[in-house]
C-alpha cells in the first residue's frame, strides 16, 4: 500500500509538471513563433497578388485561429485554478462592453441588443468569459451571406436570460451529442475549447445553458438564477 500511494503522488507530481511545461510552451513558445509566422505573412500579403497573395492570407488566418485556441486555453488554466466569490455584475453593461470589442473585431458582422439600461445580478465574474465565448462563436462561425448577431437580455423576479442568436448555418447534430456526452470520441469532435469555458463558467456559477438550432441560426441562452 505504501509504494502504491507513493507511486500515486510521484504520478502526481509528473502530471502536474507536465500541466506546466505545456502551459510555459502555449503561452510563450507557441504563441512567439505564431506571431512570428503571422507578421511575417501579413507583410507577404502586402507586397503579393493573386495565387500567392491567398495562400499568405490563409496563414494569417490559421495563424490568427492558432493564437485564438492559445488564449482560451490560457483561460481555461486559469479558470480552473481560480477560487471566485459571486459578486454583483450589471450584465447590461458587460454585454455593451463586449458588442463595442467584437464590432472591432468583426466588421462584417451586424451586431444589435435589446437590454435594460442596467441589470444587476448576483454571479461570478466569470460570467463574463462565458459571454464573451458565445458572441465569439457567433460571429466567427456565421457564413451567412449578411451575418447578424444579436443579444437579448430579459428579466423576471426569478432569473436573468441573456440569448444570443445568430443566422448562421446552425450547430451540427453530433457538436450538441458531444456536449451532451460530456466527452469527445475519436469520430467525433466538440465545438472546442471555448464552448468547454461556458460550461465550466455556468456549472460554476449555477446557471443554465440550452441551445436550439437548425439550418436559420442558432440561439444560445444562459439563465441565471437571481437566487
Amino acid at each position: 500500500m505504501f509504494r502504491e500511494v507513493t507511486q500515486l503522488k510521484q504520478r502526481e507530481r509528473e502530471l502536474d509538471l507536465l500541466s506546466q511545461v505545456q502551459s510555459r510552451v502555449l503561452r510563450h513558445n507557441i504563441r512567439n513563433e505564431l506571431d512570428i509566422i503571422k507578421a511575417q505573412n501579413e507583410q507577404l500579403l502586402v507586397e503579393l497578388e493573386g495565387r500567392r497573395a491567398r495562400l499568405a492570407e490563409t496563414t494569417v488566418s490559421s495563424a490568427d485561429r492558432l493564437l485564438s485556441i492559445s488564449s482560451k486555453t490560457r483561460a481555461v488554466e486559469q479558470l480552473i485554478k481560480s477560487d471566485e466569490s459571486p459578486t454583483t455584475v450589471d450584465l447590461a453593461a458587460t454585454v455593451e462592453q463586449l458588442l463595442e470589442t467584437h464590432r472591432e473585431t468583426y466588421p462584417e458582422v451586424a451586431f444589435s441588443d435589446r437590454l435594460p439600461n442596467s441589470c444587476p445580478v448576483e454571479t461570478l465574474p466569470s460570467i463574463r468569459l462565458a459571454l464573451d465565448n458565445l458572441v465569439e462563436n457567433a460571429a466567427e462561425h456565421n457564413t451567412a451571406a449578411d451575418p447578424a448577431v444579436e443579444v437579448v437580455l430579459t428579466e423576471t423576479d426569478d432569473e436573468v436570460a441573456v440569448s444570443i442568436t445568430d443566422n448562421g448555418p446552425g450547430i451540427p447534430e453530433q457538436e450538441l451529442a458531444v456536449r451532451d456526452q460530456g466527452r469527445e470520441t475519436s469520430l467525433e469532435h466538440g465545438i472546442g475549447v471555448g464552448l468547454w469555458i461556458v460550461d465550466s463558467v455556468i456549472e460554476r456559477s449555477g446557471a443554465s445553458l440550452s441551445f436550439e438550432s437548425d439550418i436559420g441560426g442558432t440561439t444560445a441562452t444562459i439563465r441565471i438564477p437571481r437566487q
